[in-house]
């Protein structure tokens, strides 16, 4: 987004376990961690995980250590049934990551380029 670099989404074989192994999940968490990136996904096109990247790992964390969302690609397709516009959709997507309003003002395109705030649905800090 922009040049910036928001969170890392690694996609390994459909084979890989991604809610137990241990392996894949330390290593995305791992390299965010790294890049100060405070959410990155881990997926086999099976599997969806979502894992809050501001905890140092542990090279002895179990897979679900700091996992935020684990979703399997049925589930997925019945979430998104009820689908509405982007903007609706990207702003649901980052609440349930866990971002505030503080993060979403200073990244509001609109925002800056309108001059005020459009009325988003923020729990705010």
């Amino acid at each position: 987004m922009g040049g910036v670099r928001k969170f890392f989404l690694e996609a390994k074989k459909p084979s890989t376990a991604v809610k137990g192994d241990v392996g894949p999940a330390y290593q995305l968490r791992r390299y965010a961690w790294s890049a100060k990136l405070p959410i990155s996904i881990l997926t086999d096109f099976e599997e969806f995980a979502v894992y809050d990247c501001r905890r140092r790992p542990k090279p002895a964390d179990n897979a679900g250590v700091a996992r935020i969302l684990y979703l399997t690609f049925d589930r997925y397709v019945e979430d998104t049934k009820r689908k509405r516009g982007t903007s609706e959709v990207d702003v649901e997507f980052l609440q349930l990551l866990g971002y505030r309003r503080k993060w979403y003002d200073e990244h509001d395109p609109e925002k800056h380029a309108k001059g005020k705030r459009q009325g988003l649905p923020f729990s705010g800090r």
